[in-house]
């Protein structure tokens, strides 16, 4: 039972180790490159003078029902 207590813990040490050395700073990293090719497409679009493709429409005034009294 103690061999099985000292692989658990070991494999998860590892595992916290590796997330917090490898995965967290790729975060960041991904974020960053999401933040900089959203702001590059709306700036394209902007000087072809065309809708941006991450734009969003706005559906929550014209399609919401109306109460029934």
């Amino acid at each position: 039972m103690e061999l099985l207590l000292n692989f658990y813990v070991c494999v998860g040490l590892c595992a916290v180790g590796s997330a917090f050395i490898v995965l967290l700073p790729t975060v960041g990293q991904t974020v960053s490159c999401v933040w900089a090719v959203v702001f590059a497409e709306q700036g394209v679009a902007k000087i072809r003078g065309t809708r941006s493709d991450s734009d969003q429409d706005d559906h929550s005034s014209d399609l919401s029902p109306t109460p029934s009294a």
